[in-house]
């Protein structure tokens, strides 16, 4: 007579993973996008290239999909690629839509890095814990149990009505982070979502559950200590100049 071995309660490869240095922020202005990032529904953090934008939200995304309180299980990294009206084209890349949109998430993957090893940024991407998608693929999403990392949104286009396209995209138990630099945007003056969504968003009150941060203080710059005054010579750190005027 044969016995049947009970079956073995399945693993979460997630159980394997952890987070091998503690990112803290350096600056007040981080210290509120990341408290926006905790609080908020919807976070938007424009700044300064090398604010530490990209970091701290990946490392946010990355404490709620391994918190296992949490209800979020995936990490979204979606990206406008400068092209059609949404402002991407990626069709004429080799590969399938993973390998197609893999160069864009690698801003995201290089910030992970700083935090986790190399093997469990694997495990995630294989297991599908983290998900690229391109603007032009977003339409008739519903992103549930999902945070949503939202990279040069500046290159969100105004025309195509494109932030509140991404922002409708949100399902339940999820969360959404855009991130920008209003000096940097590859569109026309004045066709940036980013701007036009955020002045909607915040007057003539700011919505509940919208955090908005600007990260534009020469303090919050943390790529390379030489970055601060070259910002300085291209006159990216004049404080005279408003990127929302």
């Amino acid at each position: 007579m044969s016995t049947q071995q009970p079956k073995q309660p399945r693993v979460s490869p997630l159980t394997e993973i952890g987070i091998n240095r503690m990112i803290e922020p350096r600056s007040a202005n981080q210290q509120r996008y990341l408290e926006s990032i905790y609080k908020n529904t919807f976070t938007f953090g424009v700044g300064l290239a090398g604010t530490g934008k990209t970091l701290l939200a990946a490392y946010a995304g990355v404490q709620a999909l391994l918190d296992p309180k949490s209800k979020i299980d995936k990490i979204v990294i979606v990206r406008p690629v400068i092209g059609n009206k949404f402002g991407e084209s990626i069709g004429a890349l080799p590969g399938n839509i993973l390998e197609k949109m893999a160069p864009y998430g690698s801003s995201v993957i290089d910030n992970m890095s700083m935090f986790l090893d190399k093997v469990s940024i694997e495990k995630l991407i294989t297991g599908g814990y983290i998900e690229f998608i391109p603007l032009t693929l977003l339409r008739g999403r519903s992103l549930n149990h999902s945070f949503v990392l939202v990279e040069e949104a500046q290159n969100i286009k105004h025309s195509a009505n494109g932030v509140y396209m991404v922002m409708s995209r949100l399902g339940i138990h999820s969360r959404m982070v855009f991130n920008g630099d209003l000096r940097q945007s590859d569109l026309q003056d004045g066709d940036s979502a980013l701007k036009h969504g955020i002045d909607k968003l915040r007057n003539p009150t700011l919505v509940k559950g919208v955090g908005i941060v600007e990260l534009n203080d020469y303090r919050d710059v943390q790529r390379n200590p030489a970055l601060v005054e070259i910002m300085e010579r291209f006159g990216e750190l004049d404080v005279d100049e408003d990127p929302f005027e």
